[in-house]
């Protein structure tokens, strides 16, 4: 048994605004339950002149993309999360109970294998923000700002920035 999983996806947000922020958001998110098996049931009898093979293999490729951009006269905010969850199983097996026993005769080798190949796995998540200020205030810092604006208008630079503890 084999199955091959290929999965491509993307989002993208874009946020704009003349007043005071502007917030895009890009968010994929992906939760994957895959089940693989091959194999032999309780109760069989399996002959064979040559090789016996029971193989059971899992490919997953994936490619995910978020991507944002938020722009705004005062504050730009961007947030992009790309979420992958997968859960893969895969199995190969020959079942046999006491009271329901199996067998298999190989006039050969007799081979039980699984596996699971997610190497090719590609996430990427990235944004861009845009603000003409990005000051980050409590109410005790908001004359400062409204100073500090003013003084930007006037004068084409805000001096203020260099008391600004945080930026957005």
């Amino acid at each position: 048994a084999g199955h091959t999983l290929d999965v491509r996806s993307g989002a993208g947000g874009l946020g704009g605004s003349l007043g005071s922020a502007g917030i895009g958001a890009g968010i994929v998110v992906q939760v994957i339950t895959q089940h693989t098996a091959a194999g032999v049931g309780t109760s069989s009898r399996v002959r064979a002149s040559g090789d016996v093979r029971i193989t059971a293999t899992s490919v997953e490729h994936f490619l995910d993309i978020a991507a944002s951009i938020g722009a705004a006269n005062d504050a730009g905010v961007s947030a992009s999360i790309v979420v992958l969850v997968l859960s893969v199983d895969t199995r190969a097996f020959v079942l046999s109970t006491h009271a329901a026993p199996s067998s298999v005769l190989a006039g050969g080798n007799l081979t039980v294998s699984a596996s699971d190949d997610a190497r090719d796995i590609s996430l990427a998540a990235g944004g861009l923000a845009f603000g003409g200020t990005c000051l980050l205030y409590t109410s005790r810092e908001r004359e400062r700002h409204r100073l500090c604006r003013r003084r930007t208008s006037e004068r084409g630079l805000n001096p203020c920035l260099l008391y600004t503890s945080r930026c957005v």
